[in-house]
C-alpha cells in the first residue's frame, strides 16, 4: 500500500468515541466521509460520521461507540492508502522527487515539502543547497506529474546561487 499522512489525532471528544483529527491535507472532501479508509499504525479504520468543528476534523469509525474504545488512539498518526482515492488529484507528496523548471532551466529537485503557517514550501535542492519555494498559485506555474516536473515563476533572490 502507498501510504499519505494526512494528521494527527489529538484528542478524543465528548462520550460516544468521536476523534479530533488535526490535518492540513488540501484534499479532505475526498476522504472525510462516510465508509472511507483512514490508517491508523497500518491497520484500517472505517470512518462512520464526520464533521468539522473549530480547527479540527472530527469523526468516528464503525465499531466504537464509547470514550473508552478509542482512547488508544490518542496521539497516533493518521493516514490514507493513496491507492483509495482519484489517482489524478495531485497529493502535496506527490511534489517530491520532482524536477524543478522555470525560464532559467532546471532549478534542482523536490526533497521535501515543509509546513510553514500561512502555507507550504517546497523545498528545492540545487547544487547541495536547499531553497524554498512557496507552494501557492503565485509560483506554481504547472505540474506534469506524469513526467515529475513542476515548472515555477521564478523571481529575483528565489536561487540566490552566491
Amino acid at each position: 500500500m502507498d501510504f499519505v499522512y494526512i494528521g494527527d489525532i489529538v484528542n478524543t471528544h465528548g462520550l460516544k468515541g468521536e476523534l479530533r483529527i488535526l490535518s492540513s491535507f488540501s484534499h479532505k472532501e475526498e476522504i472525510f466521509k462516510p465508509n472511507f479508509n483512514l490508517y491508523i499504525e497500518e491497520k484500517s479504520y472505517q470512518i462512520k460520521t464526520y464533521r468539522k468543528h473549530k480547527n479540527y476534523d472530527m469523526v468516528t469509525f464503525e465499531g466504537f461507540t464509547n470514550i473508552d474504545d478509542v482512547l488508544f488512539l490518542k496521539g497516533k498518526s493518521v493516514y490514507i492508502n493513496r491507492n483509495e482515492i482519484d489517482a489524478t488529484l495531485l497529493l502535496e507528496s506527490d511534489y517530491v522527487n520532482m524536477e524543478v523548471y522555470s525560464d532559467k532551466g532546471n532549478r534542482g529537485k523536490v526533497i521535501s515539502i515543509l509546513k510553514g503557517v500561512a502555507y507550504n514550501y517546497l523545498e528545492v535542492s540545487l547544487r547541495g543547497k536547499s531553497y524554498y519555494v512557496p507552494l501557492i498559485p503565485t509560483f506554481i506555474d504547472k505540474v506534469i506529474k506524469e513526467k515529475k516536473q513542476v515548472w515555477i515563476h521564478e523571481i529575483e533572490g528565489l536561487f540566490d546561487e552566491n
